[in-house]
């Protein structure tokens, strides 16, 4: 298998390539990219036209990958409050983690 593009795309760019960069050395074939688009609207095109999109339990993430065939997703997006299922597209991976 071949290396792997990954865009990080963030309001703190810098913090999320920090937290990265502590796993980055356990994977070999993944290249990860900082985007530094001025323009939330160039990061959603980018983000949505994906095949595949690992989000935070944000809106923006969210509506970003409404449509990307492959999401992953955290499935607690509040720490007290449980989110309907309907609320993910059945197609996402969701995983069990908090924040």
């Amino acid at each position: 298998q071949g290396v792997r593009n990954f865009f990080v795309a963030s309001n703190d760019v810098s913090q999320a390539m920090s937290m990265i960069k502590t796993i980055s050395d356990d994977l070999p074939n993944i290249h990860i990219e900082p985007m530094h688009n001025k323009s939330y609207f160039s990061d959603f095109c980018l983000l949505s036209n994906c095949q595949n999109l690992i989000i935070s339990n944000s809106s923006f993430g969210w509506w970003a990958g409404i449509d990307v065939p492959n999401v992953i997703a955290p499935r607690h997006w509040y720490r007290t409050v449980e989110v309907n299922h309907e609320f993910f597209n059945p197609s996402w991976n969701l995983l069990d983690v908090r924040a």
